[in-house]
């Protein structure tokens, strides 16, 4: 358990990104986490049926997200890069099993925008 400005915090250092939008009040207690990496708006009915405290998400639009805070959940936008971008090292170590006489490469890690 820890606070939503906590957890926004541990979300922004484990995915090793650069920033998060966070919809809800940072001193909310989080106890319960939904996911979904990419867009998730889809995604906000069915963690209230969880009864999550947050979901987790690549992108969520402007009104999703106040519509969800309005809902009791709070929302942690970590971007389609952010959320996706785990993937490409998995991946790979998938394909070098399936393939092990290809040599298997992937793109440059890095992140596509600036904040300003």
């Amino acid at each position: 358990e820890m606070s939503l400005l906590d957890f926004a915090e541990k979300v922004k250092h484990d995915f090793g990104i650069p920033d998060v939008r966070v919809y809800g009040d940072p001193n909310q207690m989080i106890k319960t986490v939904s996911v979904s990496s990419g867009s998730g708006k889809s995604m906000v009915s069915s963690a209230l049926m969880q009864k999550a405290d947050v979901l987790v998400t690549g992108d969520i639009d402007y009104h999703t997200g106040i519509d969800a805070k309005a809902q009791g959940l709070a929302v942690i936008d970590a971007g389609h890069y952010g959320t996706e971008y785990g993937f490409i090292a998995y991946m790979k170590q998938e394909l070098g099993k399936m393939f092990p006489d290809r040599q298997i490469g992937t793109a440059e890690i890095c992140q596509p925008y600036q904040i300003l």
